[in-house]
């Protein structure tokens, strides 16, 4: 306890007897209980409060790496949407002049004839 040994806590307690005295004793160790108490308190508050504060900072620069992630991913997104805009957009074709070919009136067509074939006399 308080890296004090056995021989140098009896020491003190011999000492404390002597300069305050049996009667007033009690009363002295219990107000240095009080103090010590406060002074736990106080202390477990200040480490508590760094603490929170090295959280928040943490978390700032979690929240300030994930938003450079995140807009970098929100870049490429929209790369990526332009990029397939841009494919599936057909290039517009100026309006060609179909040109007119006058076609020739197809001659009438003859009809068959079958060819007469003679009878083999016998």
């Amino acid at each position: 306890m308080f890296g004090i040994g056995g021989l140098e806590f009896l020491i003190i307690i011999i000492a404390a007897i002597l300069f305050i005295g049996p009667k007033d004793l009690p009363k002295v160790l219990y107000e240095l209980g009080k103090i010590a108490r406060k002074l736990r308190a106080m202390s477990k508050s200040i480490t508590d409060g760094l603490d929170d504060l090295t959280k928040e900072a943490e978390l700032d620069d979690i929240v300030k790496q994930a938003n450079i992630v995140g807009d970098e991913m929100t870049e490429f997104r929209i790369q990526q949407q332009q990029a397939l805009d841009a494919r599936d957009v057909k290039p517009k074709r100026k309006p060609t002049q179909k040109k007119t070919v006058k076609k020739k009136p197809k001659a009438k067509a003859k009809p068959k004839v079958k060819p007469k074939v003679k009878k083999d006399e016998k």
